[in-house]
């Protein structure tokens, strides 16, 4: 807390009031207790500028009597309990473990997909060369006939030649 007396009034800073600091606490401690219950502790840490004007007005109205202008508040560190920092850090540490499952899911997922892509094409091009190795198989016994019936023999004996 940053404060100054305020010139006009310093018979009252000095001769009202007997312990200035212990009073200023008091004032922080109470908008702390009053604040803090009603905000999670991440916003806590994050809400830093809201704790400090609420500090600030409040310490001002409460020291303004007095003499005592306060001039800036600064929240440096929260310091919560122990437990509530194991607490805390337990959160982190399952949020994380969680993303962490989610993303090697995703990534089970995703070598899953690929494995049954790869097997899929595999397949295709297996039924294409077999497609293939049928037409060719077809076009030679064609060639086959065809030559055969040229050099003079029917289609029946050509057939028992190439069955034999």
């Amino acid at each position: 807390i940053q404060y100054r007396i305020n010139k006009l009034r310093v018979k009252q800073a000095v001769f009202e009031i007997d312990n200035p600091e212990a009073q200023i606490r008091a004032a922080v401690d109470n908008v702390v207790r009053s604040s803090i219950p009603s905000m999670e502790l991440d916003a806590a840490y994050s809400n830093k500028d809201t704790l400090c004007n609420e500090i600030l007005n409040s310490v001002k109205a409460a020291m303004q009597p007095y003499g005592y202008s306060i001039t800036n508040v600064l929240v440096t560190d929260l310091s919560p309990d122990k437990a509530l920092l194991q607490a805390m850090n337990a959160q982190l540490a399952a949020r994380r473990q969680r993303e962490a499952a989610i993303e090697q899911g995703e990534a089970q997922k995703v070598l899953q997909v690929k494995a049954a892509e790869a097997d899929a094409e595999a397949k295709f091009l297996a039924g294409q060369g077999m497609a293939r190795m049928r037409t060719a198989i077809a076009d030679g016994f064609k060639d086959s006939m065809k030559s055969m019936s040229d050099g003079g023999l029917d289609p029946r004996e050509a057939m028992h030649m190439m069955i034999t």
